[in-house]
């Protein structure tokens, strides 16, 4: 059976985008800070050990992730998956990068699934 998600181009590559439910009255900043912070997460996270294995943020995603705010009340994290990467990319999201973001910014109330449209 074919894979479902994410559903892919026709050069392999892939995107994801996650809702961000956040509790603020200043988004434009909001947004500012959390890419700033995701440019840093990135470098300061771009190799991860996992079970004996060392990954690296560039062997699934083409760039940093990005924050766009799409209502008042939610940001879009948009992440673009390479056209060779392996199951890891999940990993990194659910693991790593939502639980980091989570802790660094109080003002994240909840991330619902992610979306591949």
């Amino acid at each position: 059976m074919p894979v479902m998600f994410p559903k892919r181009r026709t050069d392999g590559s892939f995107w994801v985008e996650i809702t961000l439910l956040v509790n603020t009255n200043e988004t434009e900043g909001l947004a500012t800070r959390i890419n700033a912070w995701l440019d840093q997460w990135v470098q300061a996270n771009r190799y991860w050990n996992w079970f004996g294995a060392t990954l690296d943020f560039f062997d699934d995603f083409a760039s940093p992730p990005t924050c766009v705010q799409r209502k008042p009340e939610s940001f879009a994290l948009r992440l673009e998956g390479k056209p060779d990467s392996k199951k890891s990319w999940k990993d990194w999201i659910v693991l790593r990068l939502l639980k980091d973001l989570q802790a660094e910014f109080r003002e994240i109330t909840a991330v619902p699934p992610i979306v591949n449209e």
